[in-house]
């Protein structure tokens, strides 16, 4: 049974709010309780005169939404009715949802919402929503995170169960979507394929000739899987690959195609990074990911003596700074959500 928040109490004003002009009620107590905003608007000395007159009143309070299914979810959902949010299962509803919640400051629904979002599945049906949804999401800076999560697992969606750009533009084409959400979202899964992975290893004596073991950077989470760099050393230099997760548990046939691995260091002195000399768009694929643990990478990035001379500027309070970039060809294979969370690049 549900709190009975949702009643109205003695000395407990009734407020009405609009939304796109349907009106509901809600307690103000309620309200003020959930809504750091509310709490602060309707005290006692706010002064319901002057630039906020268009949205408060003695009657009723606009609502800074036209989504009258998300706005009214969010007021069932504040009454203490919690499972009316296992019943809405649409990208545009929920993300409607997070955004008045942001500017509502209504935080106990917003964790829930994230995870229903996070967690919500994209299938062909629902992948134009969830890409709209993420664009939507990432032009509010209390949501950028989340939209940014699920743009990537829309793009990861894309590239998986359309085997050709021919298949995926005829799919676009016969969308509902406005030609400029359609423009986007192949702007994305081309851009999508560009990594640039940053990470910052020890430079201690873990560096010494003999005494340095491989040092792994976390790993981050990119195309749903797992990416990771490895440094070690290389009889008088220093070498980084790059490595990917093989998910055997999850999947036998799969495959990674890449291309034109970039290696670079950090010069703190010069504020410029500086690679090896290697071209950064080689033509040569590499399909490496047959193996739990298969390294792509160069055995000779810089001469270690010179990385570490502190007057030369590679090391800053004791780290060595290093950029890894290449460009995925062709994901295949690779389930679109399994449960792995989001892991920003440093």
């Amino acid at each position: 049974m549900p709190e009975e928040k949702g009643d109205i109490i003695a000395d407990d004003t009734y407020l009405l709010l609009v939304c796109d002009n349907k009106i509901e009620g809600i307690s103000k107590s309620i309200l003020m309780e959930e809504s750091l905003y509310f709490k602060s608007r309707l005290s006692e000395e706010w002064d319901f005169s002057g630039s906020h007159e268009q949205q408060f009143s003695s009657e009723l309070i606009k609502i800074q939404s036209n989504n009258i299914e998300a706005f009214q979810t969010v007021l069932i959902y504040l009454k203490g009715y919690h499972e009316i949010l296992e019943a809405r299962n649409s990208f545009i509803v929920l993300g409607e949802m997070l955004r008045i919640c942001d500017y509502y400051q209504i935080t106990k629904l917003s964790n829930p919402l994230t995870k229903k979002i996070q967690e919500l599945p994209i299938t062909v049906s629902n992948l134009m929503e969830a890409f709209s949804t993420s664009q939507n999401l990432m032009v509010v800076p209390g949501c950028q995170k989340v939209g940014r999560f699920l743009q990537e697992r829309s793009i990861i969606f894309a590239m998986v169960n359309f085997t050709s750009w021919q298949n995926l533009i005829s799919f676009l084409a016969a969308s509902n979507y406005p030609m400029e959400s359609l423009v986007e979202i192949l702007e994305c899964l081309l851009e999508e394929q560009d990594f640039d992975l940053r990470w910052k290893f020890s430079a201690s004596t873990s560096m010494d000739p003999g005494q340095m073991p491989r040092l792994f950077s976390s790993n981050f989470i990119k195309q749903n899987l797992e990416w990771g760099m490895m440094m070690e050393n290389y009889e008088e230099h220093l070498a980084c690959y790059l490595h990917c997760e093989r998910l055997r548990q999850y999947m036998d046939d799969w495959r990674c195609l890449t291309k034109g691995l970039n290696i670079e260091v950090y010069n703190y002195r010069d504020d410029a990074w500086s690679n090896n000399g290697t071209e950064e768009n080689v033509d040569s694929l590499i399909d490496l990911f047959n193996e739990d643990h298969n390294p792509w990478g160069y055995s000779d990035i810089k001469p270690r003596s010179e990385v570490m001379n502190t007057e030369l500027g590679y090391i800053k309070d004791g780290k060595l700074e290093v950029k890894l970039s290449f460009k995925v060809v062709e994901v295949k294979g690779i389930p679109e959500c399994l449960g792995v969370k989001e892991q920003m690049i440093r």
